[in-house]
Protein backbone atom coordinates (compact mmCIF):
# COMPACT_ATOMS: atom_id res chain seq x y z
CA UNK A 1 0.00 0.00 0.00
CA UNK A 2 2.82 2.37 0.89
CA UNK A 3 4.56 1.55 -2.42
CA UNK A 4 1.41 2.37 -4.43
CA UNK A 5 1.00 5.68 -2.57
CA UNK A 6 4.63 6.72 -2.96
CA UNK A 7 4.99 5.75 -6.61
CA UNK A 8 3.17 8.78 -8.10
CA UNK A 9 4.95 11.08 -5.65
CA UNK A 10 8.32 9.66 -6.60
CA UNK A 11 7.38 9.84 -10.28
CA UNK A 12 6.47 13.50 -9.93
CA UNK A 13 9.69 14.23 -8.04
CA UNK A 14 11.77 12.40 -10.66
CA UNK A 15 10.12 14.34 -13.47
CA UNK A 16 10.84 17.67 -11.79
CA UNK A 17 14.38 16.58 -10.95
CA UNK A 18 15.07 15.62 -14.57
CA UNK A 19 13.57 18.91 -15.74
CA UNK A 20 15.91 20.80 -13.40
CA UNK A 21 18.93 18.75 -14.48
CA UNK A 22 18.14 19.38 -18.14
CA UNK A 23 17.72 23.10 -17.51
CA UNK A 24 21.06 23.24 -15.70
CA UNK A 25 22.67 21.32 -18.56
CA UNK A 26 21.43 23.83 -21.15
CA UNK A 27 22.48 26.87 -19.11
CA UNK A 28 25.78 25.27 -18.12
CA UNK A 29 26.62 24.22 -21.67
CA UNK A 30 26.14 27.65 -23.22
CA UNK A 31 27.91 29.31 -20.31
CA UNK A 32 30.96 27.07 -20.50
CA UNK A 33 31.35 27.03 -24.28
CA UNK A 34 31.40 30.84 -24.23
CA UNK A 35 33.37 31.21 -21.00
CA UNK A 36 36.64 32.36 -22.57
CA UNK A 37 35.01 34.60 -25.18
CA UNK A 38 33.26 36.91 -22.72
CA UNK A 39 34.38 40.37 -21.74
CA UNK A 40 36.56 40.37 -18.64
CA UNK A 41 37.56 36.71 -19.00
CA UNK A 42 41.03 35.54 -19.94
CA UNK A 43 41.29 33.88 -23.33
CA UNK A 44 44.27 31.84 -22.13
CA UNK A 45 43.70 30.15 -18.74
CA UNK A 46 46.62 29.27 -16.51
CA UNK A 47 47.06 25.57 -17.19
CA UNK A 48 50.41 25.25 -15.42
CA UNK A 49 48.68 25.19 -12.03
CA UNK A 50 45.00 24.28 -12.28
CA UNK A 51 43.59 26.44 -9.50
CA UNK A 52 40.84 29.00 -9.01
CA UNK A 53 38.70 29.67 -12.09
CA UNK A 54 40.46 27.09 -14.25
CA UNK A 55 39.73 24.29 -11.78
CA UNK A 56 36.13 25.47 -11.34
CA UNK A 57 35.50 25.40 -15.09
CA UNK A 58 36.99 21.92 -15.39
CA UNK A 59 34.79 20.64 -12.57
CA UNK A 60 31.76 22.24 -14.24
CA UNK A 61 32.55 20.39 -17.47
CA UNK A 62 32.67 17.06 -15.66
CA UNK A 63 29.42 17.89 -13.83
CA UNK A 64 27.71 18.62 -17.16
CA UNK A 65 28.97 15.31 -18.55
CA UNK A 66 27.56 13.59 -15.44
CA UNK A 67 24.21 15.30 -16.09
CA UNK A 68 24.21 13.91 -19.64
CA UNK A 69 24.88 10.40 -18.33
CA UNK A 70 22.07 10.71 -15.74
CA UNK A 71 19.58 11.99 -18.33
CA UNK A 72 20.48 9.27 -20.82
CA UNK A 73 20.07 6.60 -18.14
CA UNK A 74 16.78 7.85 -16.68
CA UNK A 75 15.25 8.44 -20.12
CA UNK A 76 16.57 5.12 -21.39
CA UNK A 77 18.03 6.52 -24.61
CA UNK A 78 21.58 5.24 -24.39
CA UNK A 79 21.02 3.05 -27.45
CA UNK A 80 19.85 6.01 -29.54
CA UNK A 81 22.75 8.09 -28.26
CA UNK A 82 25.36 5.49 -29.19
CA UNK A 83 23.70 4.86 -32.55
CA UNK A 84 23.81 8.59 -33.32
CA UNK A 85 27.51 8.71 -32.56
CA UNK A 86 28.10 5.76 -34.87
CA UNK A 87 26.37 7.68 -37.67
CA UNK A 88 28.75 10.55 -36.94
CA UNK A 89 31.85 8.41 -37.27
CA UNK A 90 33.97 11.20 -38.89
CA UNK A 91 33.47 13.21 -35.69
CA UNK A 92 34.57 10.23 -33.59
CA UNK A 93 37.64 9.89 -35.79
CA UNK A 94 38.57 13.55 -35.41
CA UNK A 95 38.04 13.54 -31.63
CA UNK A 96 40.07 10.36 -31.22
CA UNK A 97 42.94 11.88 -33.19
CA UNK A 98 42.80 15.11 -31.15
CA UNK A 99 43.01 13.04 -27.95
CA UNK A 100 45.89 10.97 -29.37
CA UNK A 101 47.80 14.19 -30.17
CA UNK A 102 48.53 14.49 -26.43
CA UNK A 103 51.34 11.97 -26.99
CA UNK A 104 53.35 14.48 -29.06
CA UNK A 105 51.99 17.77 -27.73
CA UNK A 106 54.54 20.54 -27.14
CA UNK A 107 52.42 21.74 -24.20
CA UNK A 108 50.72 18.74 -22.61
CA UNK A 109 48.86 20.66 -19.89
CA UNK A 110 47.22 22.90 -22.47
CA UNK A 111 46.26 19.95 -24.67
CA UNK A 112 44.70 18.02 -21.79
CA UNK A 113 42.85 21.11 -20.50
CA UNK A 114 41.40 22.02 -23.89
CA UNK A 115 40.51 18.41 -24.66
CA UNK A 116 38.14 18.42 -21.69
CA UNK A 117 36.22 21.33 -23.22
CA UNK A 118 36.27 19.75 -26.68
CA UNK A 119 34.82 16.45 -25.43
CA UNK A 120 32.33 18.16 -23.12
CA UNK A 121 31.00 20.49 -25.83
CA UNK A 122 30.72 17.63 -28.35
CA UNK A 123 28.87 15.30 -25.95
CA UNK A 124 26.54 18.04 -24.67
CA UNK A 125 25.78 19.18 -28.22
CA UNK A 126 24.93 15.62 -29.25
CA UNK A 127 22.58 15.11 -26.30
CA UNK A 128 20.77 18.43 -26.80
CA UNK A 129 20.33 17.68 -30.49
CA UNK A 130 18.89 14.22 -29.83
CA UNK A 131 16.67 15.53 -27.05
CA UNK A 132 15.34 18.67 -28.77
CA UNK A 133 15.35 17.80 -32.46
CA UNK A 134 15.77 20.37 -35.21
CA UNK A 135 12.89 22.68 -34.29
CA UNK A 136 13.85 22.62 -30.61
CA UNK A 137 17.46 23.49 -31.44
CA UNK A 138 16.37 26.45 -33.54
CA UNK A 139 14.24 27.70 -30.66
CA UNK A 140 17.08 27.19 -28.18
CA UNK A 141 19.58 29.02 -30.40
CA UNK A 142 17.05 31.84 -30.80
CA UNK A 143 16.83 32.25 -27.03
CA UNK A 144 20.61 32.20 -26.71
CA UNK A 145 21.03 34.68 -29.56
CA UNK A 146 18.34 36.97 -28.12
CA UNK A 147 20.05 36.91 -24.72
CA UNK A 148 23.45 37.83 -26.18
CA UNK A 149 21.95 40.62 -28.31
CA UNK A 150 20.05 42.23 -25.43
CA UNK A 151 22.84 41.72 -22.89
CA UNK A 152 25.34 43.27 -25.33
CA UNK A 153 23.13 46.28 -25.96
CA UNK A 154 22.80 46.81 -22.22
CA UNK A 155 26.57 46.67 -21.75
CA UNK A 156 27.16 49.05 -24.65
CA UNK A 157 24.67 51.63 -23.39
CA UNK A 158 25.30 51.33 -19.64
CA UNK A 159 28.99 50.52 -19.16
CA UNK A 160 32.27 51.45 -20.89
CA UNK A 161 33.27 47.76 -20.95
CA UNK A 162 30.82 47.13 -23.79
CA UNK A 163 32.96 49.24 -26.12
CA UNK A 164 36.64 48.54 -26.84
CA UNK A 165 39.02 51.14 -25.37
CA UNK A 166 42.37 49.78 -26.54
CA UNK A 167 44.16 50.90 -29.70
CA UNK A 168 43.56 50.42 -32.58
CA UNK A 169 39.99 49.27 -31.81
CA UNK A 170 38.77 52.25 -29.78
CA UNK A 171 35.03 52.77 -30.20
CA UNK A 172 34.25 49.30 -31.59
CA UNK A 173 31.26 47.65 -29.97
CA UNK A 174 31.77 44.24 -28.39
CA UNK A 175 28.94 43.96 -25.87
CA UNK A 176 29.51 40.89 -23.72
CA UNK A 177 32.26 39.51 -25.97
CA UNK A 178 36.02 40.06 -25.81
CA UNK A 179 36.75 41.34 -29.33
CA UNK A 180 34.98 43.12 -32.16
CA UNK A 181 35.71 40.37 -34.71
CA UNK A 182 34.26 37.77 -32.38
CA UNK A 183 31.17 39.85 -31.64
CA UNK A 184 30.63 41.05 -35.21
CA UNK A 185 30.79 37.53 -36.63
CA UNK A 186 28.39 36.08 -34.08
CA UNK A 187 25.87 38.91 -34.47
CA UNK A 188 26.02 38.34 -38.23
CA UNK A 189 25.03 34.71 -37.70
CA UNK A 190 22.27 35.74 -35.30
CA UNK A 191 20.92 38.11 -37.96
CA UNK A 192 20.55 35.23 -40.45
CA UNK A 193 18.81 33.13 -37.80
CA UNK A 194 16.21 35.82 -37.06
CA UNK A 195 15.80 36.73 -40.72
CA UNK A 196 14.82 33.14 -41.53
CA UNK A 197 12.47 32.96 -38.54
CA UNK A 198 10.80 36.25 -39.51
CA UNK A 199 10.35 35.21 -43.14
CA UNK A 200 9.38 31.59 -42.68
CA UNK A 201 8.19 30.71 -39.19
CA UNK A 202 4.50 30.48 -40.03
CA UNK A 203 3.70 28.75 -36.76
CA UNK A 204 4.84 31.74 -34.69
CA UNK A 205 2.33 34.17 -33.23
CA UNK A 206 2.25 37.71 -34.64
CA UNK A 207 3.98 39.09 -31.57
CA UNK A 208 6.78 36.52 -31.99
CA UNK A 209 7.24 37.55 -35.61
CA UNK A 210 7.62 41.16 -34.49
CA UNK A 211 10.19 40.04 -31.91
CA UNK A 212 12.13 38.19 -34.63
CA UNK A 213 12.09 41.32 -36.80
CA UNK A 214 13.23 43.51 -33.89
CA UNK A 215 16.05 41.12 -32.99
CA UNK A 216 17.11 41.02 -36.64
CA UNK A 217 17.30 44.82 -36.77
CA UNK A 218 19.21 44.94 -33.47
CA UNK A 219 21.69 42.33 -34.68
CA UNK A 220 22.29 44.39 -37.84
CA UNK A 221 22.91 47.49 -35.71
CA UNK A 222 25.38 45.53 -33.58
CA UNK A 223 27.26 44.22 -36.65
CA UNK A 224 27.68 47.79 -37.87
CA UNK A 225 28.68 49.03 -34.41
CA UNK A 226 31.37 46.38 -34.10
CA UNK A 227 33.25 47.95 -37.05
CA UNK A 228 34.54 44.51 -37.94
CA UNK A 229 35.36 43.73 -41.56
CA UNK A 230 35.04 40.05 -40.69
CA UNK A 231 31.57 40.63 -39.25
CA UNK A 232 30.39 42.65 -42.26
CA UNK A 233 31.63 40.04 -44.75
CA UNK A 234 29.95 37.25 -42.75
CA UNK A 235 26.75 39.33 -42.53
CA UNK A 236 26.62 39.94 -46.30
CA UNK A 237 27.37 36.29 -47.08
CA UNK A 238 24.86 34.76 -44.65
CA UNK A 239 22.04 37.18 -45.43
CA UNK A 240 22.54 36.65 -49.17
CA UNK A 241 22.52 32.89 -48.59
CA UNK A 242 19.33 33.17 -46.51
CA UNK A 243 17.61 35.11 -49.30
CA UNK A 244 18.76 32.60 -51.95
CA UNK A 245 17.47 29.68 -49.88
CA UNK A 246 14.17 31.52 -49.35
CA UNK A 247 13.79 32.05 -53.10
CA UNK A 248 14.54 28.38 -53.69
CA UNK A 249 11.93 27.31 -51.14
CA UNK A 250 9.37 29.44 -52.99
CA UNK A 251 10.20 28.45 -56.54
CA UNK A 252 12.02 25.09 -56.47
CA UNK A 253 9.07 23.42 -58.23
CA UNK A 254 9.68 25.63 -61.28
CA UNK A 255 13.44 25.16 -61.46
CA UNK A 256 15.14 23.09 -64.17
CA UNK A 257 18.53 21.41 -64.11
CA UNK A 258 20.21 24.29 -65.92
CA UNK A 259 19.09 26.67 -63.20
CA UNK A 260 21.07 24.66 -60.66
CA UNK A 261 24.16 24.41 -62.88
CA UNK A 262 24.12 28.14 -63.57
CA UNK A 263 23.54 29.02 -59.90
CA UNK A 264 26.37 26.73 -58.78
CA UNK A 265 28.71 28.24 -61.35
CA UNK A 266 27.88 31.78 -60.25
CA UNK A 267 28.30 30.95 -56.55
CA UNK A 268 31.61 29.14 -57.07
CA UNK A 269 32.91 31.98 -59.23
CA UNK A 270 31.90 34.55 -56.64
CA UNK A 271 33.59 32.51 -53.88
CA UNK A 272 36.79 32.16 -55.90
CA UNK A 273 36.83 35.87 -56.70
CA UNK A 274 36.47 36.64 -52.99
CA UNK A 275 39.15 34.17 -51.89
CA UNK A 276 41.61 35.38 -54.53
CA UNK A 277 40.95 39.05 -53.82
CA UNK A 278 40.40 39.18 -50.08
CA UNK A 279 42.85 42.07 -49.78
CA UNK A 280 40.77 44.12 -52.24
CA UNK A 281 37.49 43.42 -50.45
CA UNK A 282 39.05 44.18 -47.08
CA UNK A 283 40.37 47.40 -48.61
CA UNK A 284 36.82 48.39 -49.52
CA UNK A 285 35.99 48.05 -45.83
CA UNK A 286 38.89 50.28 -44.82
CA UNK A 287 41.34 47.51 -44.00
CA UNK A 288 44.93 47.25 -45.21
CA UNK A 289 45.83 45.18 -48.32
CA UNK A 290 47.64 42.64 -46.13
CA UNK A 291 44.37 42.06 -44.24
CA UNK A 292 45.48 43.94 -41.12
CA UNK A 293 48.73 42.01 -40.86
CA UNK A 294 47.23 38.57 -41.41
CA UNK A 295 49.09 37.77 -44.64
CA UNK A 296 52.62 38.28 -43.20
CA UNK A 297 51.56 36.35 -40.09
CA UNK A 298 50.28 33.43 -42.17
CA UNK A 299 53.49 33.36 -44.22
CA UNK A 300 55.63 33.34 -41.08
CA UNK A 301 53.57 30.63 -39.39
CA UNK A 302 53.56 28.47 -42.50
CA UNK A 303 57.25 28.58 -43.40
CA UNK A 304 58.72 28.69 -39.89
CA UNK A 305 56.31 26.65 -37.76
CA UNK A 306 53.89 24.56 -39.80
CA UNK A 307 56.66 23.07 -41.95
CA UNK A 308 58.54 21.97 -38.81
CA UNK A 309 55.66 19.59 -37.89
CA UNK A 310 53.54 19.34 -41.04
CA UNK A 311 51.96 15.91 -40.62
CA UNK A 312 50.93 15.66 -36.96
CA UNK A 313 51.19 19.25 -35.71
CA UNK A 314 52.16 20.59 -32.29
CA UNK A 315 49.33 18.95 -30.35
CA UNK A 316 45.70 19.95 -29.90
CA UNK A 317 45.40 23.45 -28.43
CA UNK A 318 49.12 23.53 -27.58
CA UNK A 319 50.67 26.25 -29.74
CA UNK A 320 48.83 29.46 -28.85
CA UNK A 321 48.41 28.55 -25.19
CA UNK A 322 52.15 29.27 -24.79
CA UNK A 323 52.51 32.90 -23.73
CA UNK A 324 56.13 32.95 -24.93
CA UNK A 325 54.98 31.97 -28.40
CA UNK A 326 52.31 34.71 -28.47
CA UNK A 327 54.89 37.31 -27.39
CA UNK A 328 57.32 36.00 -30.00
CA UNK A 329 54.76 36.51 -32.74
CA UNK A 330 54.00 39.98 -31.42
CA UNK A 331 57.67 40.96 -31.55
CA UNK A 332 58.23 39.45 -34.98
CA UNK A 333 55.31 41.34 -36.51
CA UNK A 334 55.31 44.52 -34.47
CA UNK A 335 51.72 44.25 -33.26
CA UNK A 336 50.52 46.45 -30.40
CA UNK A 337 49.12 43.42 -28.59
CA UNK A 338 49.76 39.71 -28.27
CA UNK A 339 49.00 37.60 -31.32
CA UNK A 340 46.26 35.33 -29.99
CA UNK A 341 45.95 32.91 -32.94
CA UNK A 342 46.44 32.64 -36.70
CA UNK A 343 43.15 34.39 -37.53
CA UNK A 344 42.16 31.43 -39.68
CA UNK A 345 40.40 28.51 -38.03
CA UNK A 346 41.49 25.94 -40.59
CA UNK A 347 45.13 27.03 -40.49
CA UNK A 348 45.10 26.77 -36.70
CA UNK A 349 43.82 23.19 -36.96
CA UNK A 350 46.72 22.43 -39.31
CA UNK A 351 49.21 24.04 -36.90
CA UNK A 352 47.92 22.04 -33.94
CA UNK A 353 46.99 18.74 -35.57
CA UNK A 354 48.94 18.79 -38.83
CA UNK A 355 47.75 17.73 -42.27
CA UNK A 356 46.43 14.47 -40.83
CA UNK A 357 44.18 16.28 -38.35
CA UNK A 358 43.11 18.89 -40.91
CA UNK A 359 42.18 16.10 -43.35
CA UNK A 360 40.05 14.44 -40.68
CA UNK A 361 38.34 17.73 -39.92
CA UNK A 362 37.66 18.37 -43.63
CA UNK A 363 36.20 14.87 -43.91
CA UNK A 364 33.89 15.62 -40.99
CA UNK A 365 33.01 19.06 -42.34
CA UNK A 366 32.03 17.70 -45.76
CA UNK A 367 30.12 14.87 -44.10
CA UNK A 368 28.07 17.48 -42.22
CA UNK A 369 27.70 19.67 -45.31
CA UNK A 370 26.41 16.79 -47.44
CA UNK A 371 23.88 15.78 -44.78
CA UNK A 372 22.69 19.36 -44.33
CA UNK A 373 22.22 20.07 -48.04
CA UNK A 374 20.58 16.71 -48.75
CA UNK A 375 18.26 17.28 -45.78
CA UNK A 376 17.19 20.68 -47.13
CA UNK A 377 16.69 19.37 -50.68
CA UNK A 378 14.66 16.40 -49.47
CA UNK A 379 12.53 18.21 -46.89
CA UNK A 380 12.07 21.57 -48.68
CA UNK A 381 11.28 23.31 -45.39
CA UNK A 382 12.84 26.35 -43.79
CA UNK A 383 14.00 24.53 -40.65
CA UNK A 384 16.55 22.32 -42.48
CA UNK A 385 17.92 25.52 -44.03
CA UNK A 386 19.41 26.46 -40.65
CA UNK A 387 22.03 23.66 -40.66
CA UNK A 388 23.07 24.79 -44.16
CA UNK A 389 23.38 28.40 -42.99
CA UNK A 390 25.24 27.41 -39.81
CA UNK A 391 27.71 25.15 -41.61
CA UNK A 392 28.29 27.85 -44.24
CA UNK A 393 28.94 30.24 -41.36
CA UNK A 394 31.58 27.90 -39.96
CA UNK A 395 33.40 28.14 -43.30
CA UNK A 396 33.17 31.88 -44.03
CA UNK A 397 33.61 32.92 -40.39
CA UNK A 398 36.88 31.01 -40.03
CA UNK A 399 38.61 32.40 -43.11
CA UNK A 400 39.81 35.50 -41.25
CA UNK A 401 39.21 34.52 -37.61
CA UNK A 402 40.03 31.42 -35.55
CA UNK A 403 36.50 30.63 -34.45
CA UNK A 404 36.53 26.86 -34.41
CA UNK A 405 38.62 25.57 -31.53
CA UNK A 406 40.80 28.39 -30.19
CA UNK A 407 38.87 30.92 -28.08
CA UNK A 408 35.58 29.14 -27.36
CA UNK A 409 33.45 26.16 -28.38
CA UNK A 410 30.26 27.90 -29.55
CA UNK A 411 30.97 27.67 -33.28
CA UNK A 412 32.18 24.10 -32.79
CA UNK A 413 28.83 23.32 -31.15
CA UNK A 414 27.06 24.88 -34.16
CA UNK A 415 28.90 22.45 -36.40
CA UNK A 416 28.28 19.38 -34.23
CA UNK A 417 24.60 19.67 -33.28
CA UNK A 418 23.12 19.28 -36.76
CA UNK A 419 24.64 15.85 -37.25
CA UNK A 420 22.64 14.57 -34.28
CA UNK A 421 19.36 16.31 -35.14
CA UNK A 422 18.64 14.20 -38.18
CA UNK A 423 15.35 12.66 -37.06
CA UNK A 424 13.14 15.46 -38.39
CA UNK A 425 15.44 17.22 -40.87
CA UNK A 426 14.26 15.14 -43.82
CA UNK A 427 10.52 15.33 -43.14
CA UNK A 428 8.75 16.60 -46.28
CA UNK A 429 7.42 20.15 -46.43
CA UNK A 430 3.82 20.65 -45.26
CA UNK A 431 1.88 22.00 -48.24
CA UNK A 432 0.10 24.56 -46.04
CA UNK A 433 3.40 26.17 -45.05
CA UNK A 434 4.44 26.78 -48.66
CA UNK A 435 0.96 28.00 -49.56
CA UNK A 436 1.03 30.58 -46.76
CA UNK A 437 4.36 31.96 -47.94
CA UNK A 438 3.22 32.11 -51.59
CA UNK A 439 0.00 33.84 -50.60
CA UNK A 440 1.95 36.45 -48.64
CA UNK A 441 4.30 36.96 -51.61
CA UNK A 442 1.39 37.50 -54.02
CA UNK A 443 -0.30 39.94 -51.68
Amino acid sequence: MMETTMSPVFEKFLKRFMFAIEGLLIVGTFTLINAFALRGMTQFPDVESITGLERTLLIDCFVMLLFVAILLSVKGVWAEFISSWKRNWPLVLFLAYAIFSAFWSVFLNATMYKLVFLIFSSVSASYLAIRLGLSGLISLLSWVAGFFILASLLMITLTPSGIMQNEPFVGSWVGVFWHRNHAGSLFAFFSALFLMRYLWDMGAARINKLVFLLLYILSVVLVIGCRSATGIIVFIFLNALSILISLWLLYYHRMKAWHYYLSSLILLTALLVFLLNTDYFFGLLGRSPNMTGRVPLWQDLFFNFFTSKPWFGHGYGALWMQQDFRHLMQERHGWRYEVFFADNGFFDIALNLGLVGLSMFILYYFHQTHRAISGLVHARRWQPAMPVIAISYVFIGNLTYSFLLEVDQFVWLLLVIWGFAGRDIREPVPQSETSQILDQTKN
